[in-house]
């Protein structure tokens, strides 16, 4: 975990997944929309002169940038940009066969125009529900862009809770179709729990990334290891590594909580399950299709026409569940 793949969702947003990545990765690779030419000067002021979503998009981004000034928010990783595995992820889904289902939803186009493109795209991001056609290339991409570079992504965790009358927890606060279905997939590697900061600004989280940098190379090591070189002693050192970095945590943020940020909002905290697990590189396009086949009544059914994949390239993912517990 000492770089990691965040969407930009989550970062516009600023959602427990974003929180937790901009605390606990070394570093964190995301996609900024950029015009399709380049990212030269007269690019972008073109861009932002007729895509106005697109100036609201980097005003909301605005707040991050002492994030992206450290490098510890980034667009690229070995000179890789991953919007050219976000657009070969829409052209899969128009194309190949397994995806079939989800072909009604793909909007290829969007990638060809920059000025549609960076309008469309941030006009999605800026909005509560994301457009499937958008969402869905941009996730399998960075998914693709993630099993590149040995990088795990960080994905919303959902939280099961009793109901009333019942004797089983269920999952009550939601969560789509498809990131219920990519829970059940694949292989879990270790779960820790940690202390995150909940809502904090940019300088605030570059504070505590200082204030807890020993314990946090610790614990990313230990995450680093225990991804992508599992094995019962790297999760034992994993959750050894976050009970120190929860007891670090504890004794520099006490004095810190409950306090305005230089933003002027409250600074607070929440405890976090961080799961890692190991999926096929396409789970984003698994889950979207076993989705859509329950949400319209069709019974499950075997992808057929799918790559094997070993260990060296499958998906790693982190999901972080905020949990009903007092962190400090």
């Amino acid at each position: 975990m000492n770089s990691a793949v965040l969407s930009p969702n989550h970062l516009t947003t600023r959602e427990a997944p974003a929180m937790a990545a901009l605390l606990l990765a070394g570093k964190v690779c995301t996609l900024l929309p950029v015009p399709l030419q380049g990212e030269s000067r007269d690019a972008v002021a073109e861009a932002l002169e007729h895509a106005p979503r697109y100036r609201r998009l980097l005003n909301n981004w605005l707040t991050l940038a002492p994030l992206f000034d450290t490098g510890v928010i980034t667009t690229i990783a070995d000179a890789d940009d991953p919007v050219a595995q976000v657009r070969a992820a829409a052209d899969r889904i128009g194309s190949e066969a397994p995806w079939h289902p989800l072909r009604p939803f793909n909007r290829q186009e969007i990638f060809s125009d920059t000025e549609q493109y960076l309008d469309t795209f941030a006009a999605d991001l800026l909005k509560g529900g994301p457009d499937p056609g958008i969402a869905l290339p941009a996730c399998a991409g960075l998914d693709a862009f993630a099993v590149e570079h040995a990088l795990p992504v960080f994905r919303a965790g959902h939280a099961a809770r009793p109901v009333a009358g019942g004797a089983r927890s269920v999952n009550v606060d939601g969560g789509s179709l498809a990131q219920q279905v990519e829970a059940r997939l694949g292989e879990q590697l270790f779960s820790v729990g940690l202390p995150i900061l909940k809502q904090a600004g940019a300088r605030a989280l570059i504070s505590a990334r200082a204030a807890l940098k020993q314990q946090l190379s610790a614990l990313r090591n230990a995450v680093e290891a225990a991804t992508f070189h599992p094995t019962a002693a790297s999760a034992r050192e994993t959750r050894a590594a976050g009970a120190a970095y929860g007891a670090a945590f504890k004794q520099v943020m006490a004095g810190r909580l409950n306090k305005d940020d230089e933003g002027g909002r409250r600074l607070t905290s929440a405890f976090v399950s961080l799961a890692a697990r190991r999926l096929s590189p396409d789970a984003a396009l698994i889950s979207s299709v076993a989705a859509f086949n329950r949400a319209s009544g069709e019974a499950a059914r075997p992808l057929t026409g799918l790559a094997e994949s070993g260990p060296d390239s499958s998906l790693v993912t982190l999901t972080v569940t905020v949990l009903d517990v007092e962190p400090l």
